[in-house]
């Protein structure tokens, strides 16, 4: 397989700062881009690649291949591994929509941008295949990786506001930038070719876990050692992201109460709908440029098949991902009856439980939130088995949206929607808070 020996005048890094915090910056380099008259390894050869290394073949098979050959390849403690650096898991590659009119027509919206979906389906496979990058056993010369590898969340998927075109080739690159036993942290990243330069687009963290080859345990990958300060810093950067993760699991509403002060938001939002000429606890009234919670909801249910799977034989993860985002870009211009709207940032996805191919999977969506000339919505999936007629959530997905005219207020009816009320203005403060 051969990588692309392609020219462009400027790409982005990152730089370390006199403070010890990563800058983005745009440096010359002979990096990445187009010589036409040479072979690029494309996104559909990573999707190519990563199956191959699963031992997936092409066509249709009713049951996955079994893999159960593979466990004696497997070691038995990180240090039967080599240390691993940043630098060994980077991988880039390009997503030719300048000049590919069918990859064109898969990517692009009415309005001639990039589908956000198509992006997050395009993330979630590359970080597959940057975790596969970063697993190396110099005793194992297998051309079927013994590993497993699921998406266990997405962290902090922020996006520019600047119109993403479907006509400009895009590329995508990512590396690993923190380990545990059995788990990886991978930042991926997509650019746009735009007026002779790579510009940044969006940029996400997914934290990756390695199973055994039967995906019955969870299987032990390669330390990882920074090399120089961008790296530490890096690394520090994650190790901060995941402290943050678990102390925001720790808050979780579903686990303690709400803070003093919210408490007393979601008593003034109540108050607010008290009917002054009835002033009962049961009578209650939508005040003026007010929505219901509820009247915001929409649904949709998909219907799996086989071209839906992943290498394991369950609803492929970035499925999920895009069907959720345009099913929440559906709640919102519905509610803010503007075309379109700007998707900002996707709040800590996470998968809890894998999907099966055969299952009836129901998505539904609400505006949980709105201040100022934001929204905030969410999207729940669940997962209807048809054989046994059990349900069960799978995902919860977070987004905000910008919108140019302030929008009316959501306001919760139930104790539930208020807790969903008061969720959703967490991941909306959290959310703008890293774009300031």
């Amino acid at each position: 397989m051969r990588f692309p020996r392609c020219f462009v005048k400027n790409f982005h890094t990152w730089k370390l700062t006199a403070s010890g915090k990563l800058k983005q910056v745009s440096i010359s380099s002979d990096r990445y881009f187009c010589d036409k008259s040479t072979s690029q390894f494309t996104i559909d050869d990573v999707k190519s690649e990563v199956m191959r290394k699963m031992g997936v073949a092409k066509g249709y098979a009713p049951e996955p291949p079994d893999r159960s050959p593979l466990l004696k390849y497997l070691p038995r403690s990180q240090d039967d591994l080599p240390v691993r650096s940043m630098k060994d898991s980077f991988g880039t590659a390009l997503i030719p929509l300048g000049t590919n009119l069918d990859l064109q027509m898969k990517y692009t919206t009415l309005m001639g941008n990039v589908r956000k979906g198509r992006m997050l389906e395009d993330l979630d496979i590359f970080a597959a295949w940057i975790s596969i990058k970063h697993i190396y056993d110099p005793k194992n010369d297998q051309e079927i990786c013994p590993y497993t590898i699921v998406t266990a969340s997405v962290d902090e998927t922020s996006f520019e506001t600047w119109i993403c075109k479907v006509t400009n080739d895009m590329r995508i690159s990512g590396e690993v930038e923190m380990v545990g036993k059995s788990s990886m942290e991978v930042c991926v990243w997509l650019e746009s070719f735009v007026e002779g330069e790579w510009k940044l687009y969006t940029k996400s963290y997914f934290t990756m876990v390695a199973r055994n080859s039967t995906n019955t345990a969870s299987a032990i990958v390669n330390k990882l050692k920074p090399n120089g300060p961008v790296e530490e810093a890096k690394y520090l950067q994650a190790s901060e992201r995941l402290v943050k993760r678990r102390t925001a699991a720790k808050q979780s509403l579903i686990k303690s109460y709400p803070e003093e002060l919210e408490q007393k938001a979601i008593h003034d939002k109540f108050q607010a709908t008290i009917d002054l000429n009835d002033p009962t606890l049961k009578s209650r009234i939508l005040p003026h440029n007010s929505v219901w919670m509820e009247s915001t909801q929409v649904s949709s249910v998909i219907f799996p098949h086989p071209e839906d799977k992943n290498a394991h034989n369950t609803v492929f993860g970035g499925l999920l991902m895009r069907h959720s985002l345009e099913l929440s870009y559906i709640i919102a211009i519905n509610f803010g009856k503007q075309l379109p709207p700007s998707l900002i940032n996707i709040s800590d996805i996470a998968f809890k439980a894998p999907v099966p191919i055969d299952s009836v999977i129901k998505m539904t969506g609400m505006m949980v939130h709105t201040e100022l000339n934001f929204a905030q919505i969410t999207v729940y999936t669940e997962v209807l088995n048809v054989f046994t007629s059990k349900t069960f959530t799978t995902n919860t997905f977070h987004y905000t949206y910008q919108f140019q005219h302030t929008l009316p207020e959501v306001l919760p009816l139930t104790y539930q929607e208020a807790m969903m009320w008061l969720e959703g203005r967490r991941y909306f403060y959290n959310s703008v808070g890293r774009k300031k």
